[in-house]
């Protein structure tokens, strides 16, 4: 075996070695539980469903090795290793022959793995990885001219269906474009194509096939047994509608402040030499290789627009930038074997140093993060399997919560636990399979149901609940009209979320998840009359997370109501530091500075909260009371 081909399985099994020590040894925040859910029972995960990851989950998931969770999550470092080696060999195939072309194409390998994101999604069970692995493997059957690669990319663009959305547009857009130009030139054996990508494409069938089985799985997300369901899976049509607010804005400051924030969050992962090397790599690759340099702007600048103008609720998430950093790796490979080959005889130790010099910040870079995942997720979802006694409920809205339950579900853990998604509650069928699993017919009224039933837990979220919620932990307890408020004392408050909330390190993804707990406890204990208590558990979900809007906003409603409005004031300020469009903030720092006397800084609120919800009241009668207050009365 050649050193270039050996040095490409090293690179692969180094990959896989260091992505399987970093993973979290269980369970993991955010859609991880979910999707572990669906690979272990053959499920069907949110849209749009993603087949061949759940196909993929399964087969892992009879592994013998460690828990369940960690074994669909070796599906994740398998294929994130795959990519490295994939992207090696087609730096290779761009780049051609010498010392100075393998030092390139082993940058392209590892600049993208060494970077958080593409890392992240290697340790944890996710669907980028598996996509990214595609995505490498299309780019290189696209720039291979012979028939039997294009047949090749129609099956793959077919399989390609069934995992992430992006691949849509990023490669099989142009597969098709490209074999359909071909087949026009004369290559008539691409007239094969369309039965090879209808082949490919027969995995979707997997999803109405399974959601319609007798026996269905733990894990239904969109139960697409209908073409119309199927077509909604698909479409995403259920996430793009929650969350229209936030998905293509039109607003260009909006706009910029996602593109500045995916921008920052690149540079600081894979540093500022990545991006120039790769613009030097891609006036090489247009000078020698058009069709390639080509199609990785395509590709960078198409999840460019994906994250910070149709996507942006996962930049925080790190869910966006995969594609782009693959990208950005191998144009940035193609720039450093361009500066070695012209020192001629120097040229494979230049490249060499070159590709040191850009991977090393990568590598730096977010150490804490890349190792520090806990076993929150675990401590969090048994806390909550604790708290809920026998035939009781929990209705939750995050990823975190939701895909907790959905993975003890599938498991067998708490058969007796009637788990729903708040923000799905009018889908009928997901409630009548719910109840179908516990032998009940559904209630017309669901929640009153439930209540019926037992004791009903809720997280706090921007769904808003009929009923009250009580003060408990993990969760809030869900009180129907008139009934006992009585909450536990501080300190088994504070024990019960101690449990899940502790030893946290590093783990962003986890204080983010802890500090929303804490700010719905302390919402609920201000609510009860317990404001001194709210506002210490306030204060701890800011410890937890500095800019956490909400824990920023109830704390000013608490230090006012506490008789300290210009201390409210502060914290709503904080608050609009970060979100200068935050319409809850504006209204409570223009109504807190009315308290301590400032008009001014009080009607600049106010005027931008109505530009914000013009329709809104109370922004009109904040300006009226400025107004009434400054000498103008018939003005407001």
């Amino acid at each position: 075996m050649g050193f270039r081909r050996a040095l490409g399985w090293l690179l692969f099994a180094a990959a896989f070695a260091v992505f399987v020590l970093a993973a979290p040894p269980g369970l993991y925040w955010l859609d991880s539980g979910e999707l572990t859910a669906a690979g272990a029972s053959l499920g069907i995960a949110h849209p749009t469903g993603f087949p061949i990851f759940c196909l993929l989950g399964k087969a892992l998931a009879l592994v013998p090795l460690g828990e369940v969770a960690f074994r669909i999550t070796v599906a994740s470092a398998l294929t994130a290793a795959g990519t490295v080696y994939a992207l090696y060999r087609l730096g290779l195939l761009w780049l051609g022959e010498g010392g100075a072309a393998t030092a390139g194409a082993a940058l392209g390998a590892l600049l993208p793995a060494a970077g958080l994101t593409l890392f992240r999604q290697a340790t944890v069970v996710e669907v980028y990885a598996p996509t990214a692995l595609v995505l490498v493997l299309a780019l290189s059957l696209l720039t291979r001219r012979s028939s039997r690669a294009g047949l090749a990319l129609a099956l793959v663009c077919g399989l390609a269906l069934g995992l992430h959305a992006q691949l849509r547009w990023l490669v099989v857009a142009p597969a098709l474009a490209v074999l359909g130009l071909r087949l026009l030139r004369g290559q008539r054996a691409l007239a094969a194509a369309p039965a090879l990508l209808a082949l490919g494409a027969g995995i979707l069938l997997y999803l109405p096939v399974r959601s319609a089985a007798a026996r269905r799985p733990s894990a239904d997300w969109g139960h697409p047994a209908t073409a119309r369901a199927l077509a909604d899976q698909l479409s995403a049509g259920r996430i793009r509608r929650a969350f229209e607010d936030q998905m293509l804005s039109r607003e260009p400051r909006v706009v910029l402040v996602h593109t500045c924030s995916f921008g920052g969050l690149v540079l600081g992962q894979l540093g500022v030499l990545a991006p120039i090397m790769g613009a030097l790599g891609l006036f090489a690759l247009a000078r020698r290789r058009p069709a390639a340099a080509a199609l990785l702007m395509w590709v960078g600048a198409l999840d460019f627009v994906y994250a910070i103008w149709v996507n942006p609720m996962g930049i925080e998430d790190l869910q966006n930038g995969v594609p782009l950093h693959l990208a950005l790796g191998l144009a940035a490979g193609a720039g450093a074997a361009w500066l070695g080959q012209a020192l001629k005889r120097a040229g494979a130790a230049g490249a060499s140093a070159i590709a040191v010099c850009v991977l090393v910040p990568a590598v730096l870079a977010d150490g804490p993060q890349k190792w520090g995942s806990s076993d929150g997720p675990d401590r969090l979802l048994h806390a909550i399997l604790a708290q809920a006694p026998p035939r009781g409920a929990v209705l939750a809205q995050s990823d975190d919560v939701n895909a907790g339950l959905w993975l003890a579900r599938a498991l067998g853990e708490r058969p007796d636990l009637f788990a729903l998604p708040t923000q799905h509650l009018w889908d009928r069928r997901l409630i009548e399979q719910v109840f179908a699993r516990a032998g009940e017919a559904p209630p017309p009224d669901v929640i009153a149901g439930l209540l019926a039933r037992g004791t009903v837990l809720a997280e706090d979220g921007p769904d808003p609940l009929p009923g009250v919620l009580s003060p408990a932990a993990p969760l809030l307890r869900l009180v129907a009209p008139g009934g006992d408020l009585r909450a536990p004392p501080a300190a088994r408050l504070w024990a019960a979320l101690a449990r899940p909330c502790s030893d946290l390190g590093d783990d962003t993804m986890g204080r983010r998840a802890c500090s929303a707990l804490c700010v719905g406890l302390g919402k609920s204990l201000y609510l009860s009359g317990r404001p001194l208590e709210a506002r210490a558990v306030l204060e701890a979900a800011l410890e937890l997370r500095p800019g956490n809007l909400a824990a920023l906003t109830n704390l000013g409603v608490v230090r006012t109501a506490l008789g300290e409005p210009a201390a409210g004031a502060a914290l709503e300020e904080r608050a609009l530091a970060i979100d200068p469009d935050h319409y809850s903030a504006r209204i409570n720092a223009g109504r807190y500075r009315l308290q301590t006397g400032d008009l001014e800084a009080a009607r600049r609120h106010f005027e931008r909260a109505h530009a914000l919800r013009p329709q809104a009241a109370p922004p009109l009668v904040g300006l009226a009371v400025v107004l009434a207050r400054s000498g103008h009365p018939a003005e407001g």
